[in-house]
């Protein structure tokens, strides 16, 4: 089974913890999660902001980048992040023709092809979770940061 999820995070160290407070009071949606991976040496423990539902995300997410544009790059890849919404909300996401659309939007995004590309602290991403047996893929585009 194929599984195609939108979703919209912000991560910060973890003195940063009130700007996604103020964040998620402004989209009055999302979760924030604490993030601590010691097993890492050198990763500092942060917190995550996480917008998964795709109501959220095209009623709140969108329409507020919508009115506060984003710039550069950024305005781009928040551009492909709208048409994988259209696609989802149409429900094509669900046959593999919607996939492959979806796919060719997220690979042309990508750095060096490199399917798990680490970002900066602020991101706003498009994982894109393609789950086959026991393979799984994610691909995210960057829009802050």
């Amino acid at each position: 089974m194929l599984e195609v999820r939108l979703l919209f995070e912000i991560e910060l160290r973890e003195d940063d913890k009130r700007i996604l407070e103020r964040v998620k009071e402004t989209l009055d949606c999302g979760n924030i999660y604490y993030l601590n991976y010691e097993r890492y040496k050198n990763w500092r423990p942060h917190y995550k902001y996480k917008v998964s539902n795709i109501k959220d995300i095209s009623t709140k997410i969108i329409p507020f980048f919508q009115k506060y544009p984003l710039q550069a790059k950024k305005k781009h890849s928040f551009e492909k992040f709208c048409k994988v919404a259209k696609l989802i909300l149409a429900k094509r996401h669900l046959t593999n023709n919607g996939i492959e659309k979806i796919r060719d939007l997220v690979r042309d995004s990508l750095d060096a092809g490199n399917p798990h590309v680490q970002w900066e602290e602020q991101r706003f991403l498009i994982p894109i979770t393609a789950r086959q047996g026991s393979k799984v893929g994610s691909y995210r585009i960057p829009l802050l940061g």
